[in-house]
């Protein structure tokens, strides 16, 4: 059971925002923006689940809400939710059903106006605590701009869409498209081990020889320092023999970054540094705060 604010960490996936114990990690993800599902556990145990649906825009969302709630617990149990609604003006026909005998299942299903998903989370309740209505449901939140995902948080650029994600012990790297613009966030993690290994120059070449058969590189890596962070960048362009292929951007840039306070090795590419730098900014600015 959670005893304190501070031991919550942000999960941002997808649009939809919670804050939750930090001993709670994601071991499966499935899906996207419009329909999708998130497990976490524990060292344990699973001891959260969460799944989202868009709903057509006649969809009777009160019947949508019910429907769901039976699926999951049974008529009985059913009827004996809880209107309950987290705070937010997106929130609407919120019903939250708690586990009379534990250990079972506390759940709470509602539907956001903001993307109009039919969300659905379940805790996987031991002994009777108050974690789903009292810790997890407040932080609840959709319609984020950021991501947020074990240590690495950041915003990307705006109407972003996830096309695929790594999540391995220490090298996490989200990539994602924004009006045709490709663009990936990676952050390895310990930095200081890592660079025993390899200079930064060579992981930044490491990861732009992933694109090798679309691009090449025009320069040498150049010093450069965004917000605060030392580091490398170099420009590589698109091949001549693929000019044809307007969906390719002409030029991406990539940066390996330094950042020494959390000991992590950030890796971003986008086609522009003016793209790069809002992003490398928001990189962890979730945990600092």
């Amino acid at each position: 059971m959670v005893s304190t604010l501070s031991q919550l960490r942000p999960l941002r996936w997808q649009g939809l925002s919670l804050d939750l114990p930090g001993t709670w990690d994601p071991v499966k993800l499935e899906g996207d923006a419009s329909q999708g599902l998130m497990l976490l556990a524990d060292l344990t145990r699973p001891k959260l689940g969460m799944r989202w649906k868009t709903l057509k825009s006649k969809t009777d969302v009160a019947k949508s809400v019910e429907s769901a709630m039976v699926d999951e617990v049974g008529r009985l149990a059913a009827n004996e939710t809880v209107d309950t609604t987290p705070p937010g003006d997106e929130w609407q026909a919120g019903k939250l059903y708690i586990e009379p005998d534990p250990p079972g299942r506390d759940v709470w299903v509602g539907y956001s106006r903001a993307t109009k998903r039919l969300v659905q989370v379940v805790y996987h309740v031991q002994g009777r605590d108050r974690v789903l209505p009292d810790q997890v449901l407040p932080t609840l939140a959709d319609e984020s701009a950021d991501w947020a995902i074990f240590d690495l948080s950041c915003t990307p650029l705006p109407g972003s869409v996830l096309e695929k994600h790594r999540l391995n012990v220490g090298d996490l790297a989200l990539e994602f498209h924004a009006d045709r613009k490709p663009l990936v966030i990676r952050q390895i993690a310990v930095a200081s081990v890592a660079l025993t290994r390899q200079p930064i120059e060579r992981w930044l070449a490491a990861q732009q020889l992933t694109r090798k058969k679309f691009y090449r590189p025009i320069e040498q890596p150049q010093p450069i320092e965004i917000g605060g962070l030392k580091g490398v960048s170099r420009r590589i362009v698109r091949r001549r023999r693929h000019f044809l292929m307007r969906s390719l951007q002409k030029t991406l840039i990539g940066v390996a970054l330094l950042d020494e306070s959390r000991d992590k090795l950030l890796i971003v590419e986008a086609p522009e540094m003016q793209d790069l730098e809002p992003i490398i900014r928001s990189i962890g600015r979730t945990h600092k705060d």
